[in-house]
């Protein structure tokens, strides 16, 4: 939440601001509790931002507490994060996977040093990583990296890759290119990384291209993948575009995966009546094939997909109709599927919103799914009231029928007083309702309480320093919470 410090709630050290939120969540399994404390300050000429959040969830203890802990550091030059976080190595070795653990970043002069040391918390198994990366920029425009990473889990190994990012045809293009070892056998079984994109005012594109060897320690062991998308516009109506993925894998043991996605079409759209009105046109080919010691299966998909949506300020509708046929060579199965669904909201008044959707879709709707229909409705509304009040409530419900027919229905309102010290009180009711292979009926509420207080981190008397008001929606008028503002590295 965005907290507004107020004189009568500040000290006179002007300290930064803290939000504690206390909430309790019940069903009828019993209550939840739970506890969140946010703060930051100035600290050791940078900032400083802490963050925790306690919960138990019964429901899921195969994975453990639902607990979030976070200290993170930052100055011009050094980021340092403790706790609950992610960092971000190279494509091949650290993606930006969550864990529990420490990091640093530096950067003095033309080098930067990057490490981490974090285990995951939640997945099963467990993962622990450990990786470091030695970076030097070698011009404005283009950087070298040594990058390290050790794993321990269900992907064990280690890889040791060289990276190079560089900006060849300008400021909007950038090459990025790795290459790693992970074992004696790599000069034969390399793993390597390419990923470029360049884009002008008509022009857009990337590629993308990855392989990994069978003893890569990650999920793209024995995998070659292509990636391409593409965006020209012909004119300030007309945009053509097309998106291309293939991936392609064998782990030996007569295991192969091979997926094909490819996608072509057209968009044009203008300006009618003070609106914007667009229509669209899409052809998709899908292609997934698996193959085993024991078995064989392959599907492959042909899609039109056309979209018509037209939006004003305070009203937009938006249609959408998909026809195609699905056939599978292994099953000696063919067949058709349909889906038609739209999407429009409303604003009466700068307070008040409506939006609502309809879909009704039939045929094989997955590649894993028997033959279906199905319909899906859902309508909801926002309303701004007088002294800091909200109200919302969403309906929806969902009819499925293949060899049973199946229901499932959910009413959900909340209710929410902002007030003007920045304490908040809200409190939430959910129904859901459950019918066809068996009946279930279920219910679960949340009242939560948020308070601005003081946290120990002073902070100059500067009124600059101090933000006063509310998000609000430009076209609903109704507030908008859950946001965080950052001005440079500083978060307000």
């Amino acid at each position: 939440d965005i907290i507004p410090v107020y004189a009568r709630v500040r000290p006179k050290a002007a300290n930064a601001p803290l939000s504690l939120a206390l909430a309790t969540v019940g069903d009828e399994g019993g209550a939840i509790p739970q506890a969140t404390i946010t703060a930051n300050g100035k600290m050791l000429g940078g900032s400083v931002f802490v963050s925790a959040t306690l919960a138990e969830m019964p429901r899921q203890k195969f994975y453990g507490e639902d607990a979030n802990l976070k200290a993170t550091y930052v100055s011009e030059d050094v980021i340092v994060q403790l706790g609950d976080h992610s960092q971000a190595i190279s494509p091949l070795t650290l993606t930006g996977e969550k864990g529990l653990g420490a990091s640093a970043d530096v950067s003095t002069g033309n080098w930067n040093i990057k490490a981490t040391a974090q285990r995951a918390r939640y997945i099963f198994p467990v993962q622990e990583r450990l990786a470091f990366s030695v970076g030097y920029a070698t011009s404005s425009t283009s950087t070298a990296s040594v990058n390290l990473m050790h794993r321990n889990g269900y992907y064990q190994g280690s890889i040791m890759s060289l990276r190079t990012l560089s900006s060849p045809f300008g400021p909007t293009s950038k090459l990025d290119l790795e290459c790693g070892m992970d074992n004696a056998e790599a000069l034969r079984d390399p793993s390597c990384s390419m990923q470029f994109s360049n884009s002008s005012r008509r022009l857009s594109y990337r590629l993308g291209a990855q392989r990994g060897s069978t003893s890569f320690p990650g999920a793209i062991a024995g995998a070659t993948q292509f990636s391409e998308y593409l965006s020209f516009r012909l004119s300030r109506s007309i945009r053509l575009d097309n998106n291309l993925n293939v991936t392609k894998r064998s782990l030996g043991g007569g295991f192969e995966r091979s997926n094909l996605f490819a996608k072509v079409g057209v968009t044009w759209s203008t300006r009618v009546l003070g609106g914007s009105l667009y229509v669209s046109a899409h052809g998709v080919h899908t292609q997934n094939a698996y193959t085993t010691l024991a078995s064989s299966s392959d599907r492959t998909d042909n899609t039109l997909r056309s979209s018509l949506g037209y939006h004003l300020r305070r009203m937009g509708l938006t249609v959408s109709v998909e026809q195609g046929t699905s056939r599978s060579s292994s099953e000696g199965t063919s067949g058709g599927l349909s889906r038609i669904k739209s999407n429009y909201r409303y604003s009466p008044t700068q307070s008040w919103s409506i939006n609502g959707s309809w879909e009704m879709s039939s045929g094989n709707l997955s590649a894993m799914a028997l033959k279906q229909t199905q319909h899906q409705i859902g309508l909801g509304s926002t309303l701004a009231l007088a002294k800091g009040w909200t109200a919302s409530a969403t309906a929806f419900r969902s009819t499925v029928e293949a060899t049973i027919r199946q229901q499932y229905a959910s009413l959900r309102g909340s209710i929410t007083r902002t007030f003007k010290t920045g304490r908040t009180l809200s409190a939430r009711i959910q129904m859901n309702h459950s019918a066809g292979r068996q009946e279930i009926r279920a219910s679960d509420y949340r009242l939560a309480f948020t308070t601005p207080l003081a946290s120990p981190f002073n902070r100059a008397q500067s009124e600059a320093n101090i933000l006063r008001g509310r998000l609000i929606d430009q076209d609903t008028g109704a507030p908008i919470t859950g946001i965080m503002m950052f001005s440079a590295t500083t978060s307000l």
